[in-house]
């Protein structure tokens, strides 16, 4: 989901940016910077890259839901091989994707891109089919070996006040729905939304577009400051003309007695007291301060929850899955498994309203819990992975000596407010001049939270090719340097003060030096420079190298206690394209990267 990842992702990559921690600096826009490598390969008509030939296995596995997580989960399980179906209750694919999320962050095309792109790869989406109602959880675990509930959370929470029954009075999800599946929307030219959530942001910047819309106001009962939606997008209302009233809180709808029609909501001010268990300061009313807004349309938008089939709470049912008082599937938290034997379920439907990313994030686990089911392997790891300190450079810089750390990151070009009157995307995205010199502020500094830690030692196996090449120059052996540096924190021990060790002593010997000088290796010895191996000896068998390995370079089974055939894995050289994945997920520092170019032998 590229385009959807480039849009609407929350970016906490850019809150852990080095670039950000320096004086009067801002961090890296990472998520502008992978849209604009997307909307380039699609403008440009990049072709994909051709689809390797993968073992077919005879399994099926059933997801309902096509919304983030089951879209995650199906296109990780079809590259394991599986044969997979999604089910959707919604006439389209995309689930809160394709109904929850505006046109103008998400337009419709890109997502059906990303749909269609998961559906090349083999994954069978059928729209229009729901669970307890054309299908049973029973039914598919009668055709499919494994299931996924992937079902979101797209039931509005009510307010709990008199009169929010009344003609006029409409919930968030509802009406955005209709709107993005294009159907008619009754709406008043004076709308209130109550709530301070995105669902709540959006709901307000869609009322504003529609004809005949005259002014829009949400009321929340914090301030902005505690408003849980993205700031960007709070800003984007405002700039809109959308009225933000804080510190406020309904308190009853207001109908006409004739025909029992909204025509305004009471509220009351409130001023913050003591943290709740949310660590937010609560609203406590102020007495005598209540008023009266008057509205034709009120939309409610407070939150949402799951809605779960019936069955599930029928106490006759032999359905073991449990949920909890916010309506969530319970699960185990590590392998997302249900009480129930080969169901699992990830997403909104067990966390509550949540982010995209979180959603892909819990498709993905949830995708690597199944196919751990197909095979027979115990769910839990047998050997859990190592907890890495983050890694800290400070002799880190920016690439390029013209563009300096602390320079400002690009203001993202926006669609000016007075041609705001439709749907068109608002933010459109970076130049290439600007995608090139924000990426050039980057540290390349492998911290480990904003990205895993096998970028240090992918840039390492890079800049040795380089020099191998004779293609090196003086940045990139001050690069190199840095990089070294952080290795023995980046990697797992014993793996990374060995390898920062023997590249210490090369670029202390003013051996790469020579590379760079003479471009090319004198001593003619660099061929096989960067390769991989397992030590046997260090090997656990865990299958963590396996996993993430994406051309299926490494060969193995997992360990399984009193199996007298268990043998430690191995690394094809054929098929390895030396990418590094695998070096950060072995625990026991197995995979050993080859001895840098002194260490090669003359042939």
């Amino acid at each position: 989901l590229p385009a959807v990842c480039g849009r609407v992702c929350h970016h906490p990559c850019e809150a852990n940016c080095r670039a950000g921690e320096e004086e009067e600096g801002e961090p890296i826009s990472i998520r502008a910077l992978k849209r604009f490598v997307t909307d380039h390969a699609r403008n440009y008509r990049v072709q994909r890259a051709t689809k390797e030939e993968r073992r077919k296995r005879k399994e099926k596995v059933a997801i309902v839901g096509s919304g983030p997580c089951g879209l995650s989960a199906a296109h990780s399980l079809v590259q394991m091989g599986y044969q997979v179906t999604v089910f959707e209750a919604l006439p389209v694919a995309g689930g809160m994707l394709a109904v929850g999320i505006p046109s103008y962050r998400l337009p419709k095309d890109l997502l059906h891109q990303d749909i269609e792109a998961i559906k090349d790869e083999g994954v069978e989406i059928l729209t229009g089919v729901s669970l307890g109602k054309d299908i049973s959880l029973d039914g598919l675990l009668k055709e499919y070996e494994a299931v996924l509930l992937a079902l979101g959370a797209h039931k509005s929470l009510k307010l709990g006040i008199p009169g929010e029954d009344a003609e006029g009075v409409l919930h968030s999800l509802s009406f955005l729905k209709a709107v993005n599946l294009g159907e008619e929307v009754k709406i008043g030219p004076k709308v209130g939304v109550i709530g301070g959530g995105n669902s709540a942001v959006d709901a307000a910047r869609v009322a504003i577009r529609l004809p005949g819309v005259d002014s829009v106001s949400i009321l929340y009962r914090r301030t902005r400051a505690e408003m849980p939606a993205f700031p960007e997008e709070v800003e984007a209302a405002l700039e809109e003309g959308v009225d933000i009233q804080f510190l406020t809180a309904p308190t009853e709808v207001l109908t006409r007695g004739q025909d029992g029609r909204l025509e305004g909501v009471e509220c009351i001010r409130m001023e913050l007291g003591e943290p709740d268990e949310s660590g937010r300061r609560r609203p406590v009313p102020i007495p005598g301060s209540e008023f009266v807004q008057e509205l034709d349309t009120l939309i409610v938008a407070i939150s949402e929850q799951p809605e779960i089939p019936f069955p599930f709470r029928d106490p006759k049912t032999e359905i073991k899955i449990r949920l909890s008082k916010w309506n969530t599937i319970e699960v185990d938290p590590e392998t997302l498994a249900t009480d129930q034997e080969g169901v699992f379920a990830g997403g909104d439907v067990v966390t509550g309203p949540n982010t995209v990313i979180d959603a892909i994030a819990a498709g993905k686990v949830a995708a690597r819990s199944i196919d751990r089911w197909m095979r027979g392997l115990p769910l839990r790891r047998y050997r859990s992975r190592r907890e890495r300190p983050p890694v800290r450079i400070d002799r880190a810089r920016a690439i390029s000596k013209k563009i300096p750390s602390r320079s400002v990151r690009p203001e993202m070009p926006h669609l000016p407010i007075e041609e705001r009157k439709g749907f068109k995307e608002v933010e459109l995205g970076l130049t290439e001049e600007m995608a090139v010199r924000e990426a050039r502020r980057c540290l390349r500094c492998d911290c480990g939270k904003c990205s895993s830690s096998t970028v240090g030692p992918t840039q390492i196996l890079e800049l040795l090719r380089k020099l191998s090449r004779g293609e090196g120059e003086e940045e990139d052996l001050h690069l190199l340097r840095v990089l070294s540096s952080g290795l023995e924190e980046t990697l797992p021990l014993p793996n990374g003060k060995g390898v920062a060790e023997v590249l210490s002593r090369s670029l202390s010997s003013g051996e790469y030096e020579e590379h760079v000088e003479e471009k090319r290796c004198a001593k003619c010895s660099c061929e096989g420079l960067t390769t991989y191996r397992i030590i046997p000896e260090r090997c656990t068998m865990c299958g963590e190298c396996k996993e993430v390995c994406p051309k299926g370079a490494i060969f193995g089974e997992e360990y399984i206690p009193y199996l007298a055939d268990n043998a430690p894995y191995t690394i094809d050289p054929e098929k390895c394209t030396k990418c590094g994945l695998c070096l950060p997920v072995c625990a026991e520092g197995a995979i050993e990267l080859a001895s840098p170019i002194s260490s090669v032998r003359r042939r």
